[in-house]
């Protein structure tokens, strides 16, 4: 290993550590996180200590590695084509190149491992020396097993890298179970599709060498936390089917569809939160980019259409769909309306969309003149060479995009964006395009245009209401990215991009003396998310005019939940409704009336959410007119008894002096009032 030249730049609150490099950043590592993703996209929390340095590894282009220590910068001679943080222990890291290594301390030495021949690494997320790998094969024209997609061998390492077993052959995917940190799931349980006799299957094994089918004749499989979903082709089109994610449990059905006369060409899992499942479907082979959205219910069945036309990318699969982390039922997607996309947003778990409105003034104060047909549009996932719809697990509420205001999403011309309210009001914080960041929960942003040279950043600790700017390079340059370690714990920035001679800059923008003080009780408040499914949820968050950063343990889940009043919206007819009043019609099974008994008079209507009084649209209880005969001759009776004793009463206080009436007059009761006590109500 070689020393770099490093300089440190003490300008007021910001230290900035300068790393020229050869070619522009590829990929950067965190080794020694509080929380890692894997390769397949899955958050693994680690029990790491919480003020323990951070190293910094990054991978360029050329394939050249760096690796800071907080004060210093060495690069790793070898060239490297993949670096991995294990998620079973984030202070390992692998490089896996011509010549691979393996390091249990960060990097402060490396051991030689195997991989020459092997390619698509995969870490286990409870041994950190278990990993899969896959290698190609030849096939012959004979071998039915041996085709497109399938001309891959499986191999498993348990000790690292050093030495590896052949596992399974004719292997078009394999990966570790989703629910091995579950005590009843083996911790090597792999999940693997792969053709057996010509047929395609996938099969899942817990010793590397025997299967157990889940489904003969699956193309592909998808698993997350909660499902394992397989793809079937089904004479033109495919079909999706999915079972509960533990697969000794694994009962497979199809997803059925409210719709069920369209044809089925692709699929997206969008969400499977909770158990409520998410997911894009293409119903036109020719036109995949355009897709319907449908939510299940919180047991994976009853699917529902939730919004038509949403925008896809045929080359990523990716869906221009997201949801705001950190919340409940708050969506944005972008759909077709004609030829353009245009913007729209759902508070209530998609039962319901809307435009979003515009802000009234833009960044520099002016009137933004947005009416009638317009509103706001947002870049999503389908325009990867943006960064579209920001917003992070750590800073509930808070989203930065780049967009336009106008009737549809513009091809360029964009401005930033940013609400702090979970969607509810947005407001421009710069003129153009901007890559962001956020740190210390969404108390810290920093942001760079991303679309011209420039050697500034701007940072909030306001959550966008005011921006400082601050120079952090001698020179202009294309800033390509922001980053921090995904936890949100960091007090830094990396800063990355490109000169004009294609060379690689990396800025480590440290604001840790930012602040001198940990925030205290008095330095916290709670915002409240809108009415969603007849509740109203409060976050915790710091005060944006309190100068100080969050404890490191700071718990988010301290939130406040309240029903909300019932209004028109929180009910829905229950059997049909009136084509020309609109008014819900109940059957004439529910008002089922008995003369003279109570009964229930149903109006029609049903609550699907949780709020509580305000509109009231339920039933009504009743006494049901009329009566039979013998109930009225019983009704006449006990009247008669009731006369007869009022007359006999009556008789008798006439015959007897007005005792009770001097007693009232002795002790001053002539004035008597009965005084209503607000607290025995």
């Amino acid at each position: 290993m070689r020393f770099l030249v490093m300089f440190l730049i003490n300008a007021m609150t910001l230290q900035i550590q300068n790393l020229q490099i050869d070619s522009p950043v590829e990929n950067i590592a965190w080794c020694g996180a509080s929380l890692i993703y894997t390769k397949e996209d899955e958050s693994v929390p680690q029990s790491t200590t919480i003020n323990q340095e951070k190293v910094v590894f990054i991978q360029t282009e050329s394939e050249k590695v760096y690796q800071t220590n907080g004060t210093s910068w060495t690069q790793i001679e070898e060239k490297f084509t993949e670096m991995q943080i294990s998620p079973a222990n984030s202070h390992v890291i692998y490089m896996f190149g011509e010549k691979s290594f393996r390091s249990e301390n960060c990097g402060e030495d490396f051991v030689t491992i195997n991989t020459e021949g092997l390619n698509n690494f995969k870490l286990n997320k409870m041994n950190p020396k278990h990993i899969l790998a896959f290698r190609k094969i030849k096939c012959e024209p004979k071998n039915i097993d041996c085709r497109d997609s399938y001309d891959q061998e499986l191999h498993v390492s348990l000790d690292g890298g050093v030495t590896w077993v052949k596992s399974f052959s004719y292997v078009r995917e394999a990966s570790w179970d989703k629910k091995i940190e579950d005590l009843d799931v083996p911790d090597d349980r792999i999940v693997v599709c792969l053709s057996v006799d010509g047929q395609s299957q996938v099969s899942y094994s817990d010793d590397f060498q025997n299967l157990q089918p889940l489904y003969l004749g699956g193309q592909i499989y998808f698993q997350t936390a909660e499902y394992l979903f397989i793809l079937v082709q089904d004479k033109e089109s495919y079909k999706l089917y999915f079972g509960e994610s533990h697969l000794h449990k694994f009962d497979i059905h199809p997803v059925q569809l409210p719709i069920q006369i369209y044809k089925e060409f692709s699929y997206t899992i969008l969400d499977t939160d909770k158990g409520r499942i998410c997911m894009a479907v293409s119903h036109q082979q020719s036109e995949q980019q355009i897709t319907n959205i449908y939510f299940s219910n919180y047991e994976g069945d009853d699917f529902k259409l939730a919004l038509t036309n949403n925008v896809r990318s045929i080359d990523s699969g990716n869906c221009d769909f997201e949801k705001l982390l950190g919340l409940e039922s708050v969506y944005i997607a972008n759909i077709f309306d004609d030829k353009n996309k245009r913007t729209v947003i759902s508070f209530d778990n998609g039962e319901k969309w809307q435009s979003i409105k515009a802000p009234e003034k833009d960044s520099k104060g002016e009137e933004t003149l947005c009416y009638e047909e317009c509103s706001l549009h947002l870049i999503g996932r389908t325009q990867s060479y943006k960064a579209g719809i920001y917003t992070s697990e750590q800073a509930p509420g808070i989203a930065i995009s780049v967009g336009n205001i106008g009737s549809s999403l513009h091809q360029s011309d964009y401005n930033t964006y940013m609400t702090n309210d979970g969607g509810q009001s947005w407001f421009e914080i710069k003129k153009g395009s901007y890559v962001n960041e956020m740190t210390d929960h969404g108390s810290l942003i920093v942001i760079a245009p991303d679309d011209e040279p420039t050697n500034q950043i701007s940072y909030s600790t306001d959550y966008g209401k005011t921006w400082q700017q601050k120079v952090i390079y001698d020179e202009d340059f294309i800033i390509t990215n922001i980053v921090t370690e995904v936890s949100g714990q960091e007090k830094f920035f990396l800063v990355y991009g490109k000169d004009d001679r294609r060379k690689g800059i990396a800025l480590k923008v440290d604001f840790t003396d930012l602040f001198v003080r940990e925030c205290k009780d008095q330095d916290y408040e709670y915002w409240a998310q809108q009415c969603s499914l007849g509740r109203q949820t409060q976050y915790k968050r710091r005060k944006a005019t309190s100068k100080c950063f969050n404890p490191q343990r700071l718990d988010l889940q301290q939130v406040k939940i309240t029903n909300c009043p019932c209004t028109n919206d929180d009910w829905v007819c229950e059997t049909y409704k009136d084509p020309e009043t609109g008014e819900c019609i109940s059957s004439e099974q529910e008002n089922i009336c008995v003369p003279g008994k109570p009964y229930l008079e149903y109006r029609g209507y049903k609550k699907i959410t949780n709020c509580q009084g305000g509109v009231d649209l339920g039933p009504i209880e009743r006494v049901c007119p009329g009566g039979s005969y013998d109930d009225l001759i019983l009704f006449s009776f006990v009247c008669l008894i009731v006369v007869i004793v009022i007359v006999f009463a009556y008789s008798n206080l006439q015959r007897k002096p007005d005792i009770k009436k001097q007693k009232v007059e002795q002790f001053g009761y002539d004035n008597l009032e009965i005084v209503e006590d607000d607290n025995m109500l």
